[in-house]
């Protein structure tokens, strides 16, 4: 079954996301390295209007071996996901195609979820040289509009955008298993 344009190319999106995790703050720029490692959790949500905007961005919580939070907006497309936040900048990149469901309800209401694994390629701050493999699950939702005239006339078209901001979401839960960065420091 299609769906609609708009869950659509968020479901693109979704598949080009990218995501990383964090850590420690770094102890300085010189010195020795060390690597450490631990889970980390990704979760952001929005509903209303800003899920149905053109350009969807989440506020999103890092939680596990950092607890930091960013502003990330979805990539369009196939471009790898780069998730700012105060520690640094979180590089990553989706791995292979995952696997999509979709429906639309009598009521017009479209649910669409894709499932795909992600891989961390580093970034900046304490995500300097990060590594980690997960998984991630983006959620969108909302009512697509019926044709108003045609063959179809009355019927939901799947193809249409979300027209209402009533029911609408977007969320992305990402759970990287386990990441690892690189911790600088100075020698003693």
């Amino acid at each position: 079954m299609r769906i609609s344009h708009k869950l659509g190319a968020v479901a693109a999106a979704a598949l080009s996301i990218v995501f990383v995790a964090a850590g420690p703050a770094l102890a300085g720029t010189t010195g020795h390295t060390r690597s450490i490692s631990g889970n980390e959790y990704l979760y952001g949500a929005v509903y209303g209007r800003a899920a149905i905007a053109p350009t969807t961005t989440l506020p999103t919580r890092l939680r596990g071996l950092v607890n930091t939070y960013s502003n990330f907006t979805l990539p369009n497309g196939n471009a790898p996901a780069i998730i700012p936040t105060p520690k640094g900048t979180l590089h990553a990149i989706q791995v292979s195609q995952g696997t999509n469901s979709g429906t639309v309800g009598k009521n017009c209401y479209a649910v669409f979820d894709s499932y795909f694994p992600v891989k961390v390629t580093g970034g900046t701050g304490v995500f300097w040289h990060a590594s980690g493999s997960g998984r991630a699950h983006l959620h969108g939702s909302g009512y697509v509009p019926r044709y108003t005239s045609g063959p179809h006339k009355g019927q939901c078209n799947e193809n249409g955008n979300p027209t209402t901001a009533r029911g609408a979401e977007t969320a992305l839960y990402v759970q990287i298993t386990p990441l690892t960065i690189v911790v600088r420091g100075h020698h003693h």
